[in-house]
C-alpha cells in the first residue's frame, strides 16, 4: 500500500454530514457524495477547456478530453480519513483534468510527445489552472447547496507555505419523517 503524501499544492475536502439526531442515512452520504462528484466534474470541464485554450489545441482533442473526463466518474477525490460524531470524511482532489489531458494530447503527438516544448508547458499551465481550482469548486458547491434547497455551508481555507487549501463542506442532513419513524431492530427489541 503506497502512504499518500500531501503537499501544500493539493486541495483537501473535508465533508461533514450532520443531523439533529447523529443518525445518518445513506441517502444523505450519496446527495453528499454525488453532490461533490458533480462539482468536481464541472471544474475538470473548466479546467480541460482553459488548457486547450491558453495551449491552442485544436477542437478535436478538446472535445475527446472533455468526453474522457467522464470515465472518471467518482473517481475525483481519494479519501483518506474518517471522523465519528456526525459523519466527517476528508479526500484529496484528484488530478483528472490534467491527467486526461496529458493522455489525450499525448496519444495525439505520439511519441514525441514528452520531448516536444508542449509537455513541460502543460504542467506549468495546470499549475496556475490548480490555483484557481478550489475556488471554482467552493463556487460550484455553493451553486448546488442553493439549487437543491440544502442547509449548511461551504468555505475555503486559503493554501500557505506549509499546508494545501481545505475546502470545508458541512451539510445539515434534510428533515425525512418517514426515516425517523423506522426504529433499529436493537430499539424494537429491546425490552428494557
Amino acid at each position: 500500500m503506497t502512504i499518500m503524501q500531501i503537499t501544500s499544492d493539493d486541495i483537501i475536502i473535508r465533508i461533514r454530514i450532520r443531523d439533529k439526531h447523529n443518525l445518518i442515512d445513506p441517502k444523505d452520504l450519496t446527495v453528499a457524495f454525488d453532490l461533490l462528484e458533480q462539482c468536481l466534474y464541472e471544474s475538470d470541464v473548466q479546467d480541460v477547456i482553459e488548457a486547450t485554450n491558453k495551449l491552442q489545441l485544436s477542437r478535436v482533442v478538446s472535445d475527446a478530453a472533455e468526453l474522457r473526463l467522464r470515465r472518471y466518474r467518482n473517481r475525483r477525490v481519494k479519501f483518506y480519513e474518517a471522523h465519528t460524531g456526525s459523519i466527517e470524511i476528508v479526500g484529496l482532489v484528484a488530478a483528472v483534468s490534467y491527467f486526461v489531458l496529458e493522455s489525450t494530447v499525448g496519444e495525439a503527438l505520439k511519441d514525441g510527445f514528452r520531448e516536444s516544448k508542449l509537455y513541460p508547458g502543460l504542467k506549468e499551465l495546470f499549475k496556475s489552472i490548480f490555483s484557481d481550482k478550489p475556488y471554482r469548486i467552493v463556487e460550484f458547491l455553493r451553486t448546488k447547496f442553493v439549487s437543491n434547497k440544502l442547509k449548511g455551508d461551504v468555505r475555503i481555507r486559503p493554501k500557505t507555505n506549509n499546508s494545501p487549501t481545505e475546502i470545508s463542506v458541512d451539510l445539515l442532513t434534510k428533515e425525512d419523517k418517514d426515516s425517523e419513524q423506522v426504529r433499529t431492530i436493537g430499539e424494537i427489541t429491546d425490552r428494557r
